[in-house]
């Protein structure tokens, strides 16, 4: 079967978006597919969100696709902003500890683009937390990776000890 996806990780800038990238496109490179990626950030401050989008395949590609089969957010933004992106049977890793996080929250978040997602979630019965867009992929045949980063991360910090 033919390698074609398309991997984005999403989150704040300064958040570690181009070294989680940079590691993914290295590693799948030396597995020996052909990489191609792209990173996305707006000239503004740190915190705003940002995003890199990646495309591995079997042979030689040009261009990105335009559905996401692997969503990893770093932050709730990244699940309001990409959502209607990721395809049925694709994937998203989410940090549990966002699972509260209301849309009205999102501070960096364009308000004609909150209002557009408001204005979806209403017509298509979404609670407007990350909760709510999570158990809506679900329920549309996304696979949902759910972990909580910073005990992630505190596991990482004790082995490397």
């Amino acid at each position: 079967m033919p390698t074609d996806i398309m991997w984005v990780i999403g989150g704040p800038q300064g958040g570690g978006i181009d070294t989680g990238a940079n590691v993914f496109m290295r590693s799948v490179a030396r597995a020996g597919y052909y990489v191609i990626g792209d990173r996305e950030y707006f000239s503004n401050i740190k915190g705003r969100h940002s995003y890199f989008m990646v495309r591995v395949s079997d042979e030689p590609r040009g261009g990105f696709l335009s559905t996401i089969d692997v969503l990893v957010a770093l932050d709730a933004e990244s699940i309001f902003t990409h959502f209607q992106d990721v395809k049925r049977g694709g994937y998203v890793i989410v940090d549990t500890s966002t699972f509260n996080t209301r849309l009205d929250q999102m501070q960096y978040m364009e308000d004609e683009f909150k209002e557009r997602l408001k204005e979806y979630f209403s017509k298509s019965g979404i609670e407007p937390t990350v909760k709510g867009v999570i158990d809506y992929l679900r329920n549309n045949g996304v696979n949902v990776l759910t972990m909580h980063y910073a005990d992630l991360l505190q596991e990482v910090k004790k082995r490397l000890d």
